[in-house]
């Protein structure tokens, strides 16, 4: 799929790079903006601590980092809260919430160091850097090589390879990032590197899904191609009603963006954007 080099205009180079999540410290050096959280106090989530909160199209999830441990609630129609079955939960009966609310059973795959809800899916890293999905199994979102959806306890509790999102020899993720409202995930590798999987409207090889079929996953999913000497420093998604796109900030201070585009957000018209333009574009 195409990426895009972004466009500033009079906007300054540390601007951009601090805009898009970075800055530079005293020394010169960049580096990542902190992250700002207020929690909800409406929300009874039975916790003292404030939580890291993730929104999906119909789900929301929250993460304790200091325990690594994530409560959902929502839509569950198949199975994205976690909880082993596939009805909603906390939509009509807030009795279900707090302490009544249990956190996501993920056994012996260890912390959550990030929770990132989807479209009817949701996806978590462990802080091993393994990544594992969880849902509706469309288009091969869960990056299990299928489209089965899985939900179930024994699958949610399972270490082994086949539970787990393949994304290459001893790669692991640093980042997971979704557009709310398409059927795909693109995840920052510690190599620098980006790969996606599931709906072909979010990843970056035209118009094929990944995912949904065996041999697609692993050494075999390729990396987004943003450029000669050019490497990932973070990854952001976003979607409106049409408009999926992921954008990656490059260590040339360049922002690309592939996807579906709007003119008033790249100047290119409304376009779908395939391989044949990645790269140097």
């Amino acid at each position: 799929m195409n990426m895009t080099t972004v466009d500033t205009g009079s906007t300054s180079l540390a601007d951009c790079v601090c805009y898009a999540g970075f800055s530079k410290d005293p020394f010169g050096f960049c580096v990542e903006c902190p992250p700002e959280s207020q929690p909800n106090p409406r929300v009874n989530l039975s916790s003292s601590c404030a939580p890291t909160v993730s929104q999906g199209q119909y789900t929301t999830c929250v993460l304790w980092s200091d325990i690594g441990k994530i409560k959902c609630w929502g839509m569950n129609t198949f199975g994205q809260l976690g909880q082993g079955y596939s009805y909603n939960t906390g939509v009509d009966d807030i009795a279900v919430m707090g302490d009544n609310l249990p956190f996501v059973d993920f056994g012996d795959n260890g912390r959550v160091k990030q929770a990132v809800p989807g479209n009817s899916f949701t996806c978590v890293v462990f802080e091993s850097g393994k990544v594992k999905c969880f849902g509706e199994g469309t288009r091969g979102k869960l990056g299990l090589g299928n489209t089965g959806n899985r939900f179930d306890s024994i699958y949610l509790k399972d270490t082994g390879d086949s539970s787990l999102v393949q994304l290459g020899t001893n790669r692991m993720v640093i980042k997971l990032v979704t557009q709310t409202k398409d059927y795909s995930m693109c995840a920052l590798l510690d190599n620098k590197t980006v790969k996606c999987w599931g709906s072909s409207y979010g990843t970056f090889v035209g118009y094929e899904d990944l995912g949904d079929g065996p041999n697609e996953m692993g050494d075999s999913l390729p990396s987004a191609d943003v450029g000669t000497q050019r490497h990932v420093l973070n990854i952001w998604g976003g979607c409106t009603s049409d408009t999926p796109v992921y954008c990656v900030l490059l260590n040339t201070a360049e922002m690309k963006c592939w996807g579906v585009l709007f003119k008033f957000q790249m100047r290119l018209g409304k376009q779908r954007i395939g391989k044949q333009r990645m790269g140097q574009f």
